[in-house]
């Protein structure tokens, strides 16, 4: 198995932490073999190690982390991912050590994305292979104390989170299922999927979505006139999905 093996950068040791949990949640295939909170050791990390990518702390990154970078040769043919953790509203977006941008925000969503773009680009000769395994699942089951109930994911209209569980939603708002697992591992269960995550609470099938609503906010309107609101911090997620950025 290819992996990607990781140096973290952040001077924050509760954001660095809080990266490397999303990674070991969501990303099987990354490694992480060692983090630094300041320059000293961040050069210690990098001469240290052999990696393919660094995840850097915007704030560390202007604090010294591009000065280090740039009179240096440790980006040759490695990745960079920049997360702005100051700034959670905004979206992470991905780029590579020849580009020129800046990522942002510790959203799990988006890091997967972002660290998929990395594996495609190191391993390019992978991806015949990955997208064979990429199959969209076609049934769920919930699993009560007397029953487990199966669920067809093309009925599916929205999943929502509400407190510990999640409830599922169909075609005519119907909810006919709750779990007591969260929506966050909904999310990567139906990530092969046309399900997308614009709110912390709601996980929406995107084949449902029928058109963005951007008065008084902005909702997605489902094929049953539901409107789902879209979190500020997901608008950026949705119009690229969309190809609208």
């Amino acid at each position: 198995m290819n992996i990607i093996e990781v140096l973290i950068v952040e001077a924050n040791t509760d954001e660095a932490q809080e990266i490397n949990d999303v990674l070991e949640m969501h990303c099987p295939y990354v490694k992480v073999i060692g983090t630094a909170s300041n320059v000293l050791k961040m050069q210690k990390l990098i001469n240290n190690n052999n990696y393919n990518l660094i995840i850097l702390g915007l704030n560390t990154a202007i604090d010294f982390g591009f000065e280090f970078l740039k009179n240096s040769n440790c980006l040759e043919k490695k990745e960079l991912i920049i997360i702005n953790t100051n700034k959670k509203e905004t979206a992470l977006t991905y780029m590579n050590c020849d580009s020129s941008g800046v990522l942002r925000s510790i959203d799990s969503t988006q890091i997967i994305v972002a660290i998929q773009k990395v594996k495609e680009h190191l391993f390019p000769q992978l991806q015949p292979l990955l997208n064979k395994s990429k199959t969209p699942l076609t049934q769920l089951g919930i699993a009560s104390l007397k029953e487990v109930e199966i669920i067809k994911v093309n009925t599916i209209l929205y999943l929502k989170s509400e407190g510990k569980y999640t409830s599922f939603y169909t075609s005519n708002n119907i909810k006919i299922a709750v779990s007591s697992r969260n929506l966050g591992e909904y999310e990567k269960q139906l990530i092969n999927n046309n399900f997308l995550r614009i709110h912390n609470s709601y996980l929406v099938n995107m084949d449902k979505a029928i058109n963005i609503q951007k008065k008084d906010g902005i909702y997605l309107k489902m094929d049953d006139n539901e409107y789902i609101p879209v979190s500020k911090r997901k608008k950026d997620i949705l119009f690229n999905y969309l190809g609208m950025k």
